[in-house]
């Protein structure tokens, strides 16, 4: 019975289901129909506002556009016409709105009017809070340097310098916008010079085509295309430019020397002692040249030259000296030289001692007076120190002193070093002598140059001092001398000048332990920092096996991973 019921219903399902579908297709049918037989959009507006109406509107909203792109992207000289072409798109804008007026109130009072006002206000907010944001955010700029070594930003001793500028500052820089290869070059520089505008009010900058303002080029005494010009009231100066086309480019450096100059503010002078088989200011390629710690000088606006006292009977140190840099003297100073050296000292001057082991007995000497002594030998260091060479020690942050000079220090090397001590057991009110690096406990001062072994009652054991810091009004037996307190002799002695050789400069914190020292005697406090390192070349270096599995990964498992989430989306909705 069960069976013969479900056979009569099985035709009756089957009719529903074709009529059904006859259905959807005749509705879909006369949908099509009613659409096709409505007017579009086109037509319904021009039978809406007709003809005239139209054209004025067309007119208006072409000369609104024009008058923004011409604003955008022309130059200062066609702003005056884009203000004109807004005038004229206004005017006929409030022409169609006279003409139309019925029209346009009668379709915005409308039920689709409504939507339509509702969706124009919904957007004009939207759009409002967008030019708010970006305007708060015109006026309060925030950047981040993400670099690893910051090399996008501007070092502290720049910023320094611009903030304080004492006096406007114009920049023009003169290229010729007809050659491609001088075009690149300027982008690099205006890059650069933004971000001197960004830190001061009092700094402003402008590209010139001296063939199209002849008249500029000439008062400012330019001749040659490129060169950048930094002007104030009473004079100019001009950075050199390399030609265009090579990679080198005006440095940072250059830049705020330049701003020295002109604003009349005085570069301070560091000079290296020479002619005692000193280390070369002027070698970058030996490992034991001083050229790239020039370099760094001169990064911080110093400038650097060298200083022979050996060269007339009378020697002085020059009026305009704010550092001496002794660096691993291997001869004696004659009696001269030691007089004028010492003069200097007893006068408030500046120096830094770096001596090599068993340094020569002239600077002993000199340093004895200010309570300096050295052992003989090298320090040896088992528990921090370089694998193959214990004489290589190593120094963790915990080895400096709490001073302005080590505090930001993370790490160093010292290839070689000898201890510094103190001659006396307690500072005076004239001589103060505070030590500045220290090895560990477990070092020792070898004095044996050939032996690595401590002997106890040869060897003194650590932690040695290895670095001093000197702030004295007057020697030893000189305590009468007239030095103003304020502006005492300074001298910062470290047993080892391979740590700011061009070898080891850019290992961790050599190159920050350098400068700062020399920020801190020529009291320049306030550049002591830890400086921006070298950019480095990061290459990635892998073997085949590793390479495959790059290429692989990449040519396959993405697309098979797309893959099979599709089939997965398909085989639910299917």
């Amino acid at each position: 019975m069960s069976t013969d019921q479900g056979k009569g219903q099985e035709p009756k399902t089957r009719r529903a289901r074709q009529a059904a579908a006859e259905a959807a297709r005749q509705a879909e049918a006369d949908a099509k129909k009613q659409t096709a037989s409505q007017p579009n959009v086109v037509y319904r507006v021009a039978s809406t506002f007709g003809p005239t109406s139209l054209l004025l509107a067309f007119i208006g909203i072409v000369a609104l556009a024009a008058a923004g792109v011409t604003y955008l992207i022309s130059p200062d000289e066609l702003r005056t016409s884009a203000i004109i072409l807004a005038s004229i798109g206004g005017f006929f804008i409030l022409l169609f709105i006279f003409a139309a007026y019925s029209q346009i109130r009668a379709t915005v009072t409308g039920r689709s009017g409504r939507y339509g006002a509702n969706t124009f206000v919904m957007i004009g907010a939207f759009l409002g809070i967008i030019t708010f944001v970006n305007f708060i955010a015109g006026h309060n700029s925030f950047r981040y340097d993400a670099t690893a070594n910051k090399q996008l930003s501007l070092a502290p001793q720049t910023i320094k310098v611009v903030e304080e500028l004492p006096e406007n500052v114009d920049v023009v820089a003169f290229f010729n916008p007809d050659d491609a290869l001088t075009v690149a070059q300027a982008d690099s520089i205006r890059d650069l010079l933004t971000e001197y505008k960004r830190r001061s009010d009092k700094f402003s900058f402008r590209f010139v085509d001296p063939d199209a303002r002849p008249t500029i080029a000439r008062q400012l005494g330019v001749t040659s295309v490129p060169t950048i010009a930094f002007a104030t009231t009473s004079r100019a100066v001009h950075v050199p430019l390399p030609p265009p086309g090579t990679t080198i480019n005006p440095s940072e450096r250059d830049f705020t020397t330049a701003l020295l100059i002109v604003t009349g503010q005085q570069q301070k002078k560091i000079y290296f002692l020479t002619g005692h088989g000193e280390r070369d200011p002027d070698d970058t390629t030996k490992p034991d040249g001083f050229g790239i710690a020039k370099s760094g000088l001169l990064s911080d606006n110093y400038a650097v030259e060298t200083l022979s006292l050996a060269t007339q009977e009378t020697s002085v140190v020059p009026n305009d000296t704010s550092v001496i840099v002794i660096a691993g003297p291997k001869k004696d100073l004659s009696e001269v030289e030691t007089a004028a050296l010492f003069s200097y000292l007893t006068k408030g001057g500046k120096i830094m001692f770096l001596l090599e082991p068993n340094p020569p007995a002239a600077f002993k000497d000199l340093l004895f007076k200010y309570a300096i002594g050295f052992a003989r030998g090298a320090v040896v260091d088992p528990a921090s120190s370089l694998k193959e060479d214990r004489k290589s020690i190593l120094l963790a942050a915990g080895q400096f002193a709490d001073d302005s000079i080590t505090n930001q220090l993370n790490g160093m090397l010292l290839s070689g070093s000898t201890e510094v001590h103190r001659t006396i057991e307690k500072d005076k009110a004239t001589l103060l002598v505070k030590p500045l690096l220290q090895s560990t406990g477990s070092s020792w001062q070898e004095s044996d140059a050939l032996e690595e072994n401590f002997d106890r009652g040869l060897d003194k054991p650590g932690p040695l001092t290895v670095g001093v810091v000197v702030n004295s009004t007057a020697p030893i037996g000189q305590e009468d001398s007239p030095i103003d307190p304020n502006n005492p002799t300074r001298m910062i002695v470290i047993g080892d000048a391979d740590f700011a050789a061009n070898r080891f400069y850019a290992y961790r914190s050599n190159s920050d332990m350098f400068l700062n020292s020399i920020n801190w005697l020529a009291q320049d406090t306030q550049l002591i920092s830890i400086r921006p390192k070298p950019v480095v070349f990061r290459q990635l270096v892998v073997n085949r096996r590793e390479w495959n599995v790059i290429r692989f990964s990449s040519w396959l498992l993405m697309p098979i991973g797309v893959a099979i989430v599709g089939g997965y989306v398909w085989w639910r909705r299917r």
